[in-house]
């Protein structure tokens, strides 16, 4: 008799047990998004790539904004490692969303630009699938670039991401690290949307932005970094998570870098916003501050195509300081928004 009761004590004290842990792990997506956005959280979570390999192969799937935070990421990093073998690939489709890349697997379509960079310079084929991209390289490193829509969405598209990553996982033949990466908000100095500019945006461009986050980039940035916070920095499926928007944010807020010499139009950045997200990217990839920018030049056959004719670019000392500071405050603040003075003095 007392073998039955202590049996029966033991097994209503393991059901209680499940049913509080159980009940402190159930979190509903409205907790979820109400994320501090403010709170500090190391990038990467502490997980990095490791700077004594002697080769390291870096691929981005994404849009125009992949292009942009991997155009210069090459030069940066062989300033600070100079002994790494490095080959870095973009597979691109312009303004892809993650379902738009699910599309495309799915159907093995030749959509996409593959731009490949081993030595320093990039070659653009066309019409490739991304399983041929994938199985190009034994790759080390796979990123996965969403596009606004994807970041608008409450869940972060989580049927899509798991799509993506399903394709990736399948056509992969060596061990990889997956990695997510958001870039930067659009920027709102009517310069960019001024009918004289040189680069207009799509028709209806600025009316979906605004409907999608409200015309404001600390508007933009805020709900980036709290959907990946509360989506993808507790997700298992991911390697670790990368910004590289939050070093131009930095620059600008806190800094008072103009918009104008960060960003290039309506959402791309200028070369000097693309100098300093590549260093952003090797500090977040490495988990090591840099010290000091080594380049000082950016060629014209480097340059985005929009600067060529303006010839060689100086990486001026100024802009050194700036990118050092940028970048390296991302390493512990990558996913949280810089302060902006007009805040400080509001309050």
């Amino acid at each position: 008799m007392i073998k039955r009761v202590l049996a029966i004590a033991l097994s209503l004290a393991a059901v209680c047990v499940l049913l509080c842990s159980s009940a402190a792990e159930t979190t509903t997506p409205d907790e979820s998004l109400s994320v501090d956005v403010h709170a500090p959280v190391v990038a990467g979570d502490g997980a990095y790539i490791d700077t004594t390999a002697k080769r390291m192969r870096i691929l981005i799937i994404g849009n125009s904004h992949s292009i942009d935070a991997f155009h210069l990421l090459y030069m940066a990093y062989k300033d600070q490692y100079p002994n790494t073998d490095l080959c870095l690939g973009i597979c691109h489709y312009n303004g892809a969303s993650i379902d738009e890349h699910v599309r495309f697997a799915r159907r093995n379509s030749k959509a996409y630009r593959y731009l490949k960079n081993e030595k320093g310079r990039w070659v653009i084929t066309i019409k490739n699938t991304m399983k041929s991209v994938l199985r190009d390289e034994p790759w080390d490193v796979i990123m996965i670039q969403p596009a606004k829509e994807d970041l608008a969405d409450k869940t972060l598209n989580l049927s899509g991401r798991r799509a993506l990553e399903s394709k990736v996982d399948h056509w992969m033949r060596t061990p990889y690290k997956l990695m997510w990466h958001i870039s930067w908000p659009s920027p709102n100095d009517e310069m960019f949307f001024s009918p004289d500019y040189v680069r207009q945006p799509p028709k209806g461009y600025k009316d979906k932005l605004t409907r999608l986050y409200g015309f404001n980039p600390k508007t933009q940035f805020s709900l980036m970094l709290r959907m990946t916070r509360a989506h993808i920095l507790e997700d298992d499926t991911y390697y670790s998570a990368v910004c590289s928007g939050t070093s131009v944010m930095q620059a600008h807020l806190e800094q008072g870098v103009p918009q104008s010499e960060l960003w290039r139009d309506y959402t791309h950045l200028s070369d000097y916003g693309r100098l300093m997200v590549g260093y952003a990217l090797v500090v977040q990839l490495t988990g090591c501050p840099i010290e000091e920018v080594g380049v000082d030049i950016i060629d014209k056959y480097s340059r985005h195509v929009q600067y060529r004719d303006l010839g060689d670019m100086t990486v001026t000392e100024e802009m050194k300081r700036s990118i050092v500071i940028a970048a390296n405050h991302t390493l512990e603040n990558a996913w949280v928004m810089p302060a902006d003075p007009t805040d400080t003095q509001e309050q």
